[in-house]
C-alpha cells in the first residue's frame, strides 16, 4: 500500500496522465466500484503506479489493424466516420439527438448512450454502452460498417430505449445466424421523459 502523502485527488491523477483520462471519468469509475481508489475520512484518493497498472489493464482497447490486401475494408471504416455523415433515413426524425462519431469523437466519449452502426444508408447494428471507444473497437473486424451514431440515454434507461430501436430497425447484426431477433432480456419502463419522447418520434415517423 502507498504512503499517504503519496495518494493523489482525481485532479492530480487526471494530470499525471496528461488528461487522457479526466478527472470526472476517474470518479465515475470509482463511484461504480470499478478503479481501484483508497478512502481518506471522505475524500477519495488514488496510488500513481496501481492506478496506471489498472488503466493499462482494463480501460485501453487494442483495435488491431488489417492486412494490406483488405485495404478496401480500411477505407470503408475510417473514412465517412465525421461530423459529414448523414444518418440513414430511418434514423432522420431524430437527426437532432444524433451524435456523427467520427474517430476521434469516439475516444473522447465518457457518456452513456445508445449507439448505431451504419453502413450503405441501412443501421446494420445497434448497441447501448457506457464507454464508446471500449464498445465500437470491438465491432472492428467482425461488422462491416462506415458511420457511427450516437444517442445520450441515462443509464437507467438503456435498456428500454435499445431493445426498442432493434424492434423497429431490425438491424442484420443484431439478428442470431437462426434468425432470431437478440435485444436486452429486460425492456424497462424509462426513467427519462426525453427517451420517451425519442421513442416516440421515431416510432410515429415509421408507421
Amino acid at each position: 500500500m502507498p504512503e499517504i502523502n503519496g495518494l493523489l485527488t482525481a485532479n492530480e491523477m487526471s494530470a499525471k496522465l496528461n488528461g487522457v483520462v479526466s478527472a470526472e471519468r476517474i470518479l465515475e469509475l470509482v463511484e461504480s466500484k470499478i478503479m481501484p481508489h483508497y478512502l481518506v475520512g471522505e475524500q477519495v484518493l488514488f496510488g500513481i503506479s496501481e492506478t496506471k497498472k489498472w488503466l493499462n489493464r482494463n480501460y485501453c482497447v487494442k483495435i488491431p489493424g488489417k492486412e494490406l490486401g483488405s485495404i478496401c475494408s480500411i477505407v470503408n471504416v475510417v473514412e465517412p466516420v465525421g461530423e459529414k455523415a448523414v444518418p440513414p433515413l430511418s434514423l432522420r426524425a431524430i437527426t437532432g439527438w444524433l451524435i456523427p462519431m467520427g474517430l476521434e469523437s469516439v475516444k473522447t466519449a465518457p457518456f452513456s448512450g445508445v449507439y448505431f452502426l451504419c453502413h450503405e444508408g441501412e443501421v446494420v447494428y445497434v448497441g447501448q454502452s457506457g464507454n464508446l471507444l471500449s464498445r465500437v473497437g470491438q465491432h472492428f473486424g467482425d461488422k462491416t460498417f462506415s458511420s457511427v451514431f450516437f444517442v445520450r440515454i441515462p443509464k437507467r434507461d438503456l435498456n428500454y430505449v435499445e431493445g426498442n430501436f432493434i424492434k423497429l430497425l431490425k438491424p442484420k447484426y443484431n439478428h442470431t445466424k437462426s434468425g432470431r431477433l437478440v435485444g436486452p432480456s429486460c425492456f424497462v419502463k424509462p426513467g427519462s421523459a426525453e427517451s420517451e419522447r425519442l421513442l416516440e418520434v421515431i416510432s410515429n415517423a415509421a408507421s
